[in-house]
């Protein structure tokens, strides 16, 4: 292994703008906040009935192939 030089000096980053450039305002509105936790409580009660549905010994079931794959990502370990 030969040591060699960088090729390039350290260059400066180009510095953010103030958020004022990129926003007109860094808040939500009352009505944004009300769409937001009314969306947030319909997902919520999806779930909830999707846990109810499924029961609590409910298992998902994946084909092999889905299986491999998530381990060879080392998401899941062992044989199952």
């Amino acid at each position: 292994m030969t040591m060699t030089t960088p090729s390039t000096a350290n260059r400066t980053l180009p510095r953010r703008l103030p958020n004022s450039v990129y926003r007109q305002r860094e808040y939500l509105t009352e009505k944004e906040v009300e769409r937001l936790m009314a969306e947030i409580g319909r997902w919520m009660d999806a779930q909830k009935q999707i846990k109810s549905f499924l029961g609590s010994g409910a298992k998902a079931t994946m084909d092999q192939k889905t299986l491999e794959q998530l381990r060879s990502l080392g998401y899941i370990g062992g044989k199952q």
